[in-house]
């Protein structure tokens, strides 16, 4: 049996505190994007369970990777 992964997060500036739009989140090594719903929030679904690697990408901002 697959089990599947479902994640909701908010992105925002750790200075501001401002959400951060237009970001996408990529799912490594699933290679699944992740677009924003609005007012910086991003659901995540549909990743069989694992290990992923999160690669966050904005305008403006530095690229992050997460585990």
């Amino acid at each position: 049996m697959i089990h599947y992964l479902s994640a909701a997060c908010k992105l925002v500036d750790a200075f501001s505190g401002a959400p951060i739009q237009g970001a996408t989140i990529l799912a490594e090594p699933s290679q699944k994007r992740f677009l924003e719903k609005g007012n910086g929030l991003y659901a995540i679904s549909n990743l069989e369970s694992g290990t992923y690697f999160f690669t966050i990408t904005a305008q403006g901002y530095a690229i992050q990777k997460r585990r």
